[in-house]
């Protein structure tokens, strides 16, 4: 999950430490190799969307009940996972993997803790209009 949707609920408030945590741990940030051989299924292709019989609308929301048909549709066609636009900015993009597909394939970094002092973090503030500290 981005960085930006975590901290979402505290838009135009105050980033605290205690934001950067989940159940007592500290959120960390870690790179994910994905398998060349992974067959992502491009949701902002309009021929894919064709394809599927929906419309770019419909994968925009953050409706669970509307993203998981179209996710279960790209599991049933062989899909190893999805691309869509960010719910926060159209030229960002989200990938979903299906890790029941390609978990045993994925290679992860040393994951990074989180902090109020991250450059990337302050970036993600400031986006959502907050103030650290």
């Amino acid at each position: 999950m981005r960085l930006l949707e975590l901290l979402q609920p505290w838009r135009g408030g105050r980033l605290t430490a205690a934001q950067l945590e989940r159940a007592g741990h500290p959120l960390a940030i870690a790179r994910v190799q994905i398998p060349r051989t992974a067959r992502l299924v491009d949701l902002c292709d309009p021929a894919i969307l064709e394809d599927l019989a929906v419309g770019p609308d419909v994968t925009a929301p953050r409706l669970r009940e509307r993203t998981q048909p179209i996710a279960r549709s790209v599991w049933d066609r062989g899909g190893d996972g999805l691309r869509w636009w960010s719910s926060f900015w159209g030229d960002w993009h989200t990938v979903v993997l299906f890790t029941g597909r390609v978990g045993d394939a994925l290679g992860f970094s040393e994951p990074t803790p989180l902090s109020l002092e991250r450059a990337s973090v302050l970036r993600a503030a400031c986006l959502l209009g907050m103030a650290a500290g």
